[in-house]
């Protein structure tokens, strides 16, 4: 048989496991060495084989995976510890030598591998996925499956893109190359100056007098008394800076040297100019001269701007919002002006603090009184101290004084100026008492004490520093009677179009205010207003009107689900906000709500009317969120009502891997696993990578575990799972007959050894299976060794599967009690059992009936290798089909022409389920592996049988002998008649006699004793077969045909479905 399949896509797999010639290949020291051996691979992805090469040997990787020292950076060896010291094996690594020398260790809690000792330069690299590749070649005997792990890119090789993929505009960046982020300019500044100092610090005459220079210049100021004093010593200690620097060649010669010399003694000098100013200016600091915190309460309105006009037609709430978040920004831009250390830093924030306030809204232009007021506004609410000191260095410590007389910066600086100027005691006094009275609104409003009618009155349209109108308040603090009468009294200063522009910071509109805070009164009364008195296309845009986090009334509707039949159909239920998220996805998450199962149906019914009132499918892909989450990961509890709809995709990951099934096993959802568990399109048995855990694996609830167990013994009658170390054992879960129970791992060795003790002859692989249970965890990769119980547990699912239907498994039993069941000596046989009398034609008949069958079943082996091989090809190319499709879609979005790139990009979907090619491939191991047994029983009887014919031999020998020497068996004559000779020959004929009669006796037994062996195994043998022909077509039903065909079945609908999401997106 040959020992190589096509051309696998991946070059790395290739070469190593589809070599057509070993012996010859430039790969044999390798081979030589990994002939009998255990090993996993850490692969690269296809992509990255096929698109780079080596910038250091030129090659492309394909052409590497054939080089002896990047194949072998990739393969790690392991060596079977239970050969040496069986008690001192480890189930987890994290350390592993390569094969050839390297040193490398596996992060698993962010799977992770870090190279180390023998790599060129230190990465990490991200494990994808974790699989087990079955052998499929002849030279590579160590294992029936060798691990694999995919590697986000190589551990060896400086990678540059091939030469013919540079129009690819972001493999052409080298997505392996070290992105380093460019600094800001402010950083360079720094830099620089740092820069500078150092090269200062370098020349031992110019530092020491630079340094003293400063010493002089910082005891001079904090004697000054006086502005004009602080500015003269540091001019004067520029000049002198100056005078040192250019006597010098070594630093005279540097660009913008004033420029560097202006910076460099602000750096030195700033903090003990800033400490001396603030002596000097302290008293006239606004928050020393007046209470500065009483001013914080002023409301735009109470500010002349032109954004309030005299005539109330002209006045736009909208454009006041809009403003009010412009004053918003200015403000938390000037608090960082005390952060800044530098004169263009602070002058930096009060310039882009005027540029937000300038900001044309709405078609209204910020003239200079309106910019002026705005400023004397911002100040009052952000309570930043040592505005007159910032103020006084700005303008007296410059690096020219035509630099802050002209242009924007002067424009800045004299409106700065202006504003601190606009707080005198007149203007002070009035302020606060306008504060005064909005905080006593505002107090009176939120504590639901009595307003005074005519100071209500007369302060309609104050907002606070939060941009929240009276309305606003009266919403948020519960006052539903203030609200009311504000509505009903005041309907010219609060008409229609105010309410439906009214927004907070948070653009919030009034009624999504409402449903924040949970006031249903509230928000029943906005939404009357808005359905009486507005348009249908009002009322739309007002309820999907968007707030600052891009979400849109339906987003709060769980917080009143009164609300949902009344607005429901004009919500638009496919607006995402900033995380990605639906109002239905927000709805299914909100785990808070106590009626959460009524909420979701009554939600998730308007969003299915609404669909079919816009005549479009229900779109399952839209509301995902950016992680893969679906509906389904996200629902807390009645799902029934989603699973009825179509196109539903049960088994669909997230961006994690896990199926809604391991999320609802992960959060303890009960009720969803139940219903989940009855849909005929699950996948229960999906592997997550790559970590490699099933639904089972995430349970750490008992009556989880044992919810999805009750469901899975419908279909399967013994499930065993979830291998895990508890109380200082490895233990498993059993499942049988209803019961759960959990076993040692040492105690289900002991029942295949009591299965083989009593069913010596049995066709299933039970040797096979304790060599597995034996291994497990040989790799020391917690990953592979999931999968590696995964597998080995299946196996034993069959097994014990088919001995429940022989007979008691006992599996309900505490592990003591059970133990002392299991421990069963070796049958004993009776004599006649033991010693059985077998004739030539009986052997003759036995030898035939085993030779016919050895016949038989080896090419039944046959054709089983061959169909698993076929089976491997088909898994392994169906990936590579995978594989190459969503390279190509990859290529194709990373396009230099944006035009052609977007047809590519939300095409690339997971069509991959390999669990089904899994399970076919391991069920033919597993009938295989059952024929080897039987071979062996019968190769094994063989050579009982030669063994007696060669005892039959012996036998006739002697016989043959005692006929020649004792023909007639007489009985000797009489020692009275005999001579002295005649005695002597006689005794050493009876001595032979004796001897030969032995020989015979000893034989004869020996030939019984093997005949009742080859008697009894024969039958045993016999009835082996029956059982094997009836299993096996019962096997090939069940789990050959039927369960794949199901699987295939089923998988194919979740590509199908993926398909049909994936042409949604792009309609």
């Amino acid at each position: 048989m040959p020992y190589h399949l096509p051309v696998l896509l991946n070059p790395l797999l290739n070469a190593i496991f589809n070599c057509p010639s070993p012996k010859t290949s430039s790969l044999k020291q390798m081979f030589s060495r990994l002939d009998d051996e255990r090993f996993f691979i850490l692969v690269p992805s296809t992509e990255t084989l096929l698109q780079f090469q080596d910038l250091e040997s030129g090659l492309e990787l394909a052409e590497l995976c054939y080089h002896y020292d990047f194949v072998a950076s990739h393969i790690v060896v392991i060596k079977d510890p239970t050969k040496d010291v069986p008690d001192q094996r480890s189930i987890y690594n994290t350390d592993f030598t390569t094969l050839n020398g390297r040193k490398l260790s596996i992060r698993y809690r962010n799977s992770t591998i870090v190279t180390g000792d023998g790599f060129t330069e230190r990465r990490k690299i991200t494990i994808k996925e974790i699989n087990l590749l079955p052998t499929f070649n002849d030279y590579l005997k160590g294992s029936n499956y060798t691990p694999i792990l995919h590697i986000s890119m190589p551990l060896c090789g400086d990678l540059v893109p091939l030469d013919e993929l540079q129009v690819f505009s972001k493999v052409a960046g080298n997505k392996y190359s070290k992105q380093e982020q460019a600094p800001l300019p402010f950083d360079e500044e720094q830099k620089k100056v740092l820069y500078f100092e150092q090269r200062i610090q370098s020349i031992s005459d110019v530092a020491e007098r630079v340094a003293l220079t400063f010493h002089l210049t910082k005891a001079r100021i904090k004697k000054a008394i006086s502005v004009i004093g602080i500015r003269t010593e540091w001019l004067n200690t520029r000049d002198s800076i100056r005078q040192i620097i250019s006597l010098d060649k070594r630093l005279n010669h540097l660009e913008d040297l004033d420029a560097m010399i202006y910076d460099y003694v602000e750096l030195k000098l700033f903090t003990d100019i800033q400490q001396q100013l603030s002596e000097i200016v302290e008293d006239q600091e606004l928050e020393h001269r007046f209470d500065f915190k009483a001013l914080r309460s002023i409301s735009l309105n109470q500010v002349p701007t032109n954004f309030y006009p005299k005539d109330e037609k002209s006045f736009s709430l909208a454009s006041v919002v809009e403003l009010e978040k412009s004053v918003n920004d200015a403000l938390e831009y000037l608090k960082s002006i005390d952060l800044k250390t530098t004169h263009s830093g602070k002058l930096e924030v009060l310039s882009t603090t005027m540029r937000l306030l300038s900001r044309e809204i709405n078609g209204i232009s910020t003239d200079a009184d309106t910019l002026l007021s705005l400023f004397v506004l911002l100040i009052c609410r952000s309570q930043v101290t040592g505005l007159v000191r910032t103020l006084t260095y700005l303008t007296n410590f410059e690096i020219s004084e035509t630099s802050i007389k002209f242009g924007l910066q002067g424009y800045v600086l004299s409106t700065f100026e202006a504003a601190l100027s606009f707080f005198h005691q007149d203007t002070v006094d009035s302020l606060t008492k306008k504060c005064a009275s909005n905080k006593k609104i505002w107090a009176s409003i939120q504590k639901h004490s009595k307003v005074e009618a005519e100071l209500l009155s007369s302060n309609l349209r104050i907002r606070t520093d939060s941009g929240e109108s009276l309305l606003s308040i009266c919403i948020q603090s519960h006052n539903n009677e203030v609200l009311t009468t504000l509505l009903a009294n005041f309907e010219s200063e609060f008409p229609l179009e105010d309410i439906l522009d009214d927004r907070d910071f948070a653009l919030s509109t009034l009624l999504i205010q409402a449903l924040q805070v949970q006031n249903s009164q509230a928000a029943a009364i906005l939404s009357e207003i808005i359905l009486k008195s507005c348009t249908e296309s009002e009322v739309r845009s007002y309820l999907n009107s968007p707030n600052l986090h891009n979400r849109i009334t339906a987003h709060y509707i769980m917080q009143d689900i009164s609300l949902l039949e009344s607005v429901g159909r004009y919500f638009n239920w496919e607006h995402k906000d900033i995380n990605g998220h639906t109002p239905l996805f927000a709805v299914f998450r909100s785990y808070d709500a106590v009626n959460y199962d009524e909420i979701v149906t009554k939600v998730l019914d308007q969003v299915v009317k609404w669909y079919a009132n816009n005549n479009k499918p229900f779109n399952f892909k839209i509301h995902e969120d950016p992680k893969g989450n679906t509906l389904l990961h996200v629902m807390k509890s009645g799902i029934e009502s989603l699973l009825k709809l179509p196109d539903v995709n049960v088994n669909k990951p997230d961006s994690k891997g896990l199926t809604p099934l391991m999320i609802y096993s992960r959060y303890n959802r009960i009720t969803n696993i139940e219903t989940i568990m009855k849909d005929e399109r699950l996948l229960c048995d999906l592997v997550q990578q790559p970590l490699v855990m099933t639904s089972l694996d995430f349970t750490k609830n008992p009556k989880v575990t044992k919810t999805i167990l009750d469901a899975t013994f419908n279909r399967e009658p013994v499930v065993i799972h979830s291998l895990r170390f508890e109380e200082r054992k490895w233990k498993i879960g059993i499942f049988s007959e209803g019961i759960f129970k959990k076993y040692s791992l040492d105690l289900i060795q002991y029942y295949l050894r009591y299965l083989k003790i009593m069913y010596p002859c049995s066709f299933h692989p039970v040797q096979l299976l304790t060599n597995e249970l034996r291994l497990l965890g040989i790799y020391g990769v917690p990953g592979v060794l999931r999968l590696q119980s995964y597998h080995t547990f299946k196996k034993l699912d069959m097994l014990f599967s088919y001995v429940n239907t022989r007979g008691k498994l006992w599996l309900g039993k505490d592990e003591e009690e059970l133990k002392v069941l299991l421990d069963v000596p070796t049958p004993y046989l009776s004599e006649s059992e033991r010693f059985i009398k077998l004739e030539p034609e009986e052997i003759n008949g036995i030898q035939t009936f085993l030779k016919y069958n050895l016949a038989e079943f080896q090419k039944l082996r046959n054709c089983l290798i061959i169909l698993k091989k076929l089976a491997i090809v088909q898994q392994i190319k169906h990936r590579d089909v995978i594989t190459m499709r969503n390279s190509f879609l990859s290529l194709g979005n990373q396009m230099s022409q944006k035009g052609v790139a977007k047809s590519f990009e939300n095409t690339n979907c997971a069509w991959s389920y390999d669990l089904s090619y899994y399970e076919f491939t391991r069920n033919l191991e597993y009938l295989e592996h059952s024929v080897v047994t039987l071979l062996n029983n019968f190769e094994s009887l063989l050579a009982k049988t030669t063994l007696w014919w060669k005892h039959f031999g012996e036998l006739m020998e002697l016989k043959k002998e005692w006929k020649k020497n004792f023909p007639n068996d007489k009985a000797p004559p009489s020692s009275a008649n005999r001579n002295f000779i005649d005695t002597y020959i006689e005794g050493k004929r009876s001595k032979f006699r004796n001897k030969l009669s032995n020989q015979l006796k000893m034989s004869s037994l020996n030939l019984k004793k093997i005949g009742g062996e080859i008697k009894t195994t024969h039958e045993s043998i016999a009835v082996g077969i029956n059982l094997f022909i009836e299993f096996k077509e019962q096997f090939y039903h069940d789990h050959i045909v039927k369960s794949i065909v199901d699987q295939r079945i089923r998988e194919n609908k979740q590509i199908m479905q993926q398909l049909i999401d994936t042409m949604k997106g792009h309609v």
